[in-house]
């Protein structure tokens, strides 16, 4: 048998096969909530650190008050605005949380996503005095600079409040 070298075309065809692949895999294997009341948040399961599962579900009852904050931060493409907006209840437990940027470049908008799906987890059902300053989240590192400074608003004016 003759041994054969890949090619680069042959290698990006394999690469992109396999990412289809898993992305299938991955959409087969998720499981949609029924029992999720109308106008509700589903609750989320993640893992922690310690290996348990970590469950958060909104109080439909909590009287809740909306908070908006924006940050600002430099990325290669200039400047960026994360736009964060938290549903906090009477006892200052973050029921909700909706994040997003005004980003046109394709680059900080994949970045602020894969920063945004991992932070979000993170701060649902604690108490808006206990969330920290955050550094690199799955794979971003600057985003959490306006973030942290959204957050930090919002504090302040629960702290007021």
């Amino acid at each position: 048998m003759k041994n054969q070298k890949m090619k680069s075309g042959d290698l990006n065809y394999l690469l992109a096969a396999m990412v289809i692949s898993g992305a299938l895999l991955s959409a087969c294997s998720t499981s949609a909530t029924q029992d999720t009341p109308p106008n509700s948040t589903p609750g989320l399961n993640q893992q922690n650190g310690s290996g348990g599962n970590v469950t958060f579900t909104p109080d439909p009852n909590a009287k809740v008050t909306v908070y908006q904050a924006s940050g600002q931060y430099t990325s290669p493409a200039g400047q960026e605005t994360v736009n964060v907006k938290l549903g906090i209840d009477t006892n200052n437990v973050i029921e909700t949380a909706d994040l997003s940027s005004n980003s046109q470049m394709m680059m900080s908008q994949r970045f602020q996503g894969m920063f945004f799906s991992a932070v979000k987890p993170q701060i649902l059902g604690k108490k808006i005095s206990e969330v920290g300053a955050f550094d690199r989240l799955n794979g971003s590192s600057l985003t959490s600079g306006g973030f942290n400074q959204a957050i930090q608003n919002i504090q302040a004016q629960v702290a007021k409040s």
